[in-house]
Parts: structure tokens; sequence; C-alpha cells
């Protein structure tokens, strides 16, 4: 600094409560990026707290750069694996348990090799996921749109023309409903506004009870397009976990436990713990026989691999983790190309009823004439 021509004038300490490590959210990406940064600079025999403190430069201002400069302060101390722990939104446990287990081992490289690769594979099917729910979400804005724009400005003002010539009540049973529900939309627009964000809200707070999500889950497995998707998704990330941890030395009970909380499918997770419990009481000596019991949770092919395959489980589970991931992409494709038409449909019978509802008075005026 002197250097440059600067003095210290004050020196004033900044405290670290700027987010709240609980509840902090990172872009899945950004955060992919820098880990793979840091694999790069330390494989390339850059120590640790170097290469942690380079990230921080190179992370660009907000969430992501206090994320990495939280870690980088603790690392200083020695506690590089365990940093990761606070921010349990921001890194799957799978990820913390591994760097923990190779940081034990002085591997701290290769910890972040397997990081990047569980955390690439989930953030996969965290994409593929998100895809899925892409055109449904397009199709609710576009028809909220369309109902805010006919509603809300176009029927009031073919409203005020129509009475001019003739009285509503004299109109089509069709346009009488279409105008009582714009003069409804344009009175309570403020209410029908915050019932709309109350009923997202609450929603989001009910998803988050696990018997709600059981229950929905329930419901979902049955439809017939989107319950395999679904499914699929689930088993693809109960795999990739599974093999990721086993392949770093964690014991089996261990491997459960995380995998029942990965695991977005309420009814595989409580599968999973039933297999874990049997294990911990030796109901059943192997991981095979465990998940052969909850054959109604678990679809055939994955029974028969997991049981023939008992020695080496790391490897089936690898394989299987390719293959829902496979079936994961093909079954979201299959309801996107479902939903596609039948979104397409419903827009168009929404939007030929309310064409109607303003052509029939018209054309009841020319006939009177």
């Amino acid at each position: 600094m002197r250097l440059q021509g600067c003095w210290v004038s004050s020196i004033r300490p900044v405290t670290r409560t700027r987010y709240k490590h609980s509840t902090l959210r990172v872009s899945s990406k950004q955060l992919l990026m820098s880990l793979e940064a840091l694999k790069l600079l330390v494989s390339s025999g850059s120590k640790i707290d170097r290469a942690l403190r380079v990230a921080v430069e190179q992370a660009p201002p907000g969430k992501l750069r206090y994320v990495l400069a939280t870690i980088a302060e603790e690392t200083v101390g020695g506690n590089f694996a365990a940093s990761f722990g606070q921010f349990p939104n921001v890194f799957p446990e799978a990820v913390i348990e591994i760097l923990k287990a190779n940081q034990a081992t002085g591997d701290i490289e290769e910890g972040l090799k397997q990081a990047c690769k569980y955390y690439q594979g989930m953030e996969d099917i965290r994409s593929n996921a998100a895809r899925g729910l892409f055109i449904p979400a397009i199709g609710f804005t576009a028809f909220a749109a369309a109902f805010c724009t006919i509603f809300g400005f176009t029927l009031p003002r073919f409203k005020i023309a129509f009475q001019e010539i003739t009285p509503i009540d004299k109109m089509p049973g069709l346009s009488q409903m279409l105008f009582a529900i714009s003069d409804f939309f344009v009175a309570h627009v403020t209410f029908i506004i915050l019932s709309i964000v109350l009923f997202v809200w609450g929603g989001r707070l009910l998803l988050q009870q696990r018997r709600v999500r059981r229950v929905l889950m329930k419901g979902a497995r049955r439809v017939p397009i989107v319950g395999p998707a679904m499914r699929a998704t689930a088993l693809a990330r109960l795999c990739i976990t599974y093999s990721n941890l086993a392949k770093n030395g964690f014991k089996t009970i261990g491997i459960l436990e995380i995998c029942a909380r990965v695991v977005s499918d309420p009814i595989l997770a409580d599968a999973i713990t039933r297999v874990r419990n049997a294990i911990l009481e030796n109901v059943v000596t192997e991981v095979g026989e465990g998940f052969t019991k909850e054959g109604k949770a678990f679809p055939p092919e994955f029974l028969t691999a997991v049981s023939i395959a008992q020695n080496n489980l790391p490897k089936i589970f690898k394989k299987l983790a390719r293959y829902y991931k496979r079936e994961a992409e093909k079954k979201t494709d299959m309801a996107v190309r479902a939903i596609e038409p039948a979104m397409t449909v419903f827009l168009f019978v929404f939007v030929v009823i309310a064409g109607a509802g303003l052509i029939l008075p018209i054309t009841q005026i020319f006939n009177r004439l």
C-alpha cells in the first residue's frame, strides 16, 4: 500500500453475519465452476489456502464470494472440510462427507475431484427436472397473461361500448358470464393478487411437511407419464450418492442414512431407512437382501442388480446411476411432449370461449339491425 502511495488511517472489523448461513443459497452452475477452478489450482501444486484466495478473487461479488471467503477464513484454522457444513443449502451433505473423508487421509485433491463429479451428476439431474418444469411454467405464465389482459383490459372496454347499444341482461348467457367475471376481477384485483401470493407461500410451507410430500408423491406416482419420470429421477439421486460415498470408503450404514436424506421421494426415503434399520438390527446381513424386502418401493431391475452384485456395490450403483439418469431424461422428454399439446388445447379453448363471448353480442346487434 505504501508503494502505491496509500497509508492506513484506521482499521475497522467487518462482521461475518451478512448472510444467514443456514438459509443461504448459491447458483449451482457458478458454484460448480468455482469448485472446478479450485480443483485445478490444487492439482497444479497450489496449497489449499492459496487456491481458496484465488477462487475468492475470481468469484463475482455477492453470495458466492461470501461463501468462498468464509471457507477460506475457516481453512486457515485447519477446518477446510468442516467449513463447508456451515452452508447446508449450498453444499449437499454427501459433498461435505466426501471432503471430510479425503481430508482425513490427506488427499484434498482427490476429495475435490470426487466432490465435483458428484456435484456434476446431481446438477445434471436437477437441470433435467427443471427442464421438465419449464414448459408447464411457460404455459401457466401465458394463461395468466391472457386472463389478465382479457378480463382486466379487453372485456371492460367492450362492455362500455355494448351498454350504449343493448342492456347487459339482453346479451347471450356466455357474454353475461364473462362480463361478470371481468367485473369481479377488476373490482377485487388486489385481493386476487394477495390470494395468489398467499396460496404460493402456503403451498411451499406445506411441501416442506413430510406427510404432505408423501401424499403428493403417492398421487404423482399414479400419473402415467409424470410418475415414472419422478421415480427415475429419485433413483438416479440414490444411485449417484451411494456410488460416490461407497467409492470414498464410507460404511453402509452411513451411506444409507445420507441417501435417505438426499432422495427427493419420501416413499423411497422411508424404504431406505427401513433397510438401514434392518441391517442395524441384524434382521438382514446384506444390502441386497434389505432392498429385496422393500420390493414394493423399488423397481425389479434395481433389486435384481443389487442382489446379484452384492460384492461390488460401488460399481453396480455407478452403472445404475447412468441407467436411471438416461431413464429420467427419456421419461421427462415424454412428459414434456405429452404436456405441450394438452396446454396448447387448453389455451386454444380459453381464447375461443373469450372470443365467442365478444362475438356473440356483436352478432346479436347485427341481427337486430
